[in-house]
């Protein structure tokens, strides 16, 4: 079976290059990605994309108006704060982080908002929160299905848990559980989440060379569009049976992934 075949560009100054295009399963045959297209159901998006961030779901999920309520879980250095607030001044920001995160670096000196917890019990009463937020953090956690009850329990009805963690991602800074995308849709349902949606974002390929690397800031560019993303996304748009085939791929190679749920 060939992986790839080559195609022909143009440069804008008219010079004529090699590319190259993944070549798809265009009998959508390989059992494991076909499974997977059933098994994510509803929560596998019908549309084509690039990749995916927490902070394109920011852009798209987070009110510009009101006082909407937001808690980051794992929030370092406070660094998603600026990121809702430019989405809306009005925003009551909060942040819960561990003492042994290598993300703090006074205990005695935190950044408005932010707050010192177990990693487990989340120090706020119930139903407080209109959203919890989480980036790259839940492969860090170590009871990840304890911490998600206490999501669930500080979030209001209806309210909205999204953000992104690892999937293929290759260890790096304590990190514990990588998830696959059923693993993830598995253990939010089974903690009370409907999940929404799930995107794939850079491609685990990608972050293998990132974290292989010395340089890492020449590998940059990769995080707004990796390898394999960008292959998938040369394909020509064909049915929705091959966009589903297409996203199911993304999500079995993805390094990150990015996720909306619903408490329910």
């Amino acid at each position: 079976m060939k992986f790839f075949r080559k195609k022909v560009e143009p440069k804008r100054d008219g010079e004529v290059v090699p590319g190259w295009v993944l070549e798809r399963f265009k009998d959508y045959s390989n059992p494991a990605y076909a499974s997977l297209v059933e098994l994510m159901g509803d929560s596998l998006p019908r549309e084509r994309y690039g990749q995916m961030s927490g902070k394109n779901l920011v852009n798209e999920l987070f009110p510009k108006d009101g006082a909407p309520s937001v808690l980051d879980v794992g929030c370092g250095h406070a660094k998603s704060k600026p990121m809702f607030l430019d989405r809306n001044a009005g925003t009551d920001w909060n942040g819960i982080e561990i003492a042994e995160s290598y993300n703090v670096a006074d205990l005695n000196n935190l950044p408005e908002g932010v707050k010192i917890y177990d990693g487990v019990n989340i120090p706020f009463p119930d139903k407080h929160f209109d959203f919890v937020f989480s980036n790259q953090v839940f492969e860090h956690v170590r009871h990840p299905e304890d911490l998600l009850k206490e999501i669930r329990r500080v979030l209001k009805d209806d309210g909205i848990f999204f953000g992104s963690l690892s999937g293929g991602e290759p260890y790096h800074w304590h990190s514990l559980f990588h998830f696959s995308a059923l693993g993830w849709k598995t253990v939010l349902q089974d903690n009370g989440f409907r999940l929404d949606a799930l995107y794939a974002g850079t491609d685990a390929l990608s972050l293998l060379l990132h974290h292989w690397s010395a340089n890492r800031k020449q590998l940059g560019p990769y995080f707004r569009l990796s390898i394999l993303n960008e292959l998938l996304s040369r394909e020509k748009k064909q049915s929705e049976k091959a966009v589903l085939y297409e996203n199911a791929i993304k999500l079995a190679f993805a390094g990150h992934l990015v996720f909306r749920a619903t408490k329910s």
